[in-house]
């Protein structure tokens, strides 16, 4: 179960961000974490997590550059 609010981080590009849980998964677009990151990252304009769940379909492995945001849990 993740905090609230959630804390993630990117460091590969440096972002950094705290979000209440209600406010995050809104934002993503979706409630289940692992999927959450990745759609959050892309909704607040990443390039890389955009690309990554264009290129994540069946089939098409995900491109080499893709987005490094993670949780930072406590």
């Amino acid at each position: 179960m993740l905090p609230d609010p959630i804390t993630i981080q990117c460091e590969l590009c440096g972002r950094f961000g705290r979000y209440r849980q209600a406010k995050f998964f809104q934002i993503a677009g979706t409630s289940e974490p692992t999927s959450a990151l990745p759609c959050f990252a892309a909704a607040m304009g990443c390039k890389r997590a955009k690309k990554q769940l264009e290129q994540s379909t069946p089939g098409n492995p995900l491109y080499d550059g893709r987005c490094q945001v993670t949780y930072v849990l406590p």
